[in-house]
């Protein structure tokens, strides 16, 4: 059975719509760093004229057989694979939820590594230092341009449980102003697996919303 076949019995298996269609907001920038990094700066016209590029769109058509797209839990959820090039193709699962609205904090929420915390020691960037819970200073990094209304959301211990739980469950998730990303190294994810995920991106999702 091929990929994309795959895929699409994926699709229907949470009820969802498989297409070939790309979203640039949404799946792009999880496929290309130059869109990605456009994207964090703002640039928008640029993740466009990215995606306009014809040498691009190639890349991405042999990379990207398409995207599972539906509601699930009253949130809009994208899953979709690609593929890093190399001397061995590596596989990627992508799975996306997009908040019902965005909070525009200039927020990011990640895995905390080597790198996050000798910034955060250092002060470089926008990381805030503590948010008053050991447990999750330990597990993530995070950066915010409105640092007093990210604090003000942290505050909440509904948002703090779910962000362990979220973590506890996989250090693979980063979180924005627009949406909650997930990607695990896998050609395809079984159904039940996927609604495991997709489980816990909403129960996040929903504490953020209550406590904003």
């Amino acid at each position: 059975m091929d990929r994309k076949t795959q895929w699409e019995q994926l699709a229907d298996a949470i009820g969802f719509q498989f297409t070939n269609e790309i979203r640039p907001l949404v799946e792009l920038p999880s496929l290309h760093k130059m869109a990605a990094d456009a994207l964090k700066k703002g640039d928008f016209q640029k993740v466009e004229k990215l995606y306009e590029n014809p040498v691009l769109a190639r890349m991405l058509i042999s990379n990207f057989p398409g995207s599972a797209k539906g509601i699930y839990r009253g949130y809009e959820f994208a899953l979709f694979p690609n593929t890093a090039s190399g001397s061995k193709p590596a596989y990627y699962v992508n799975i996306i939820l997009l908040f019902q609205k965005q909070f525009q904090m200039g927020m990011e929420i990640q895995n905390s590594t080597f790198l996050t915390r000798v910034k955060k020691t250092l002060g470089l960037g926008s990381y805030l230092k503590e948010f008053g819970n050991e447990h999750l200073d330990k597990m993530i990094a995070i950066q915010a341009n409105r640092k007093d209304q990210v604090l003000n959301l942290l505050a909440h211990k509904s948002v703090q449980d779910s962000l362990l739980n979220l973590y506890n469950f996989s250090n693979s998730f980063e979180i924005s102003d627009r949406d909650i990303r997930y990607t695990e190294p896998n050609a395809i994810i079984e159904r039940d697996r996927a609604l495991q995920v997709m489980d816990s991106m909403v129960e996040a999702a929903i504490s953020f919303t209550s406590a904003t």
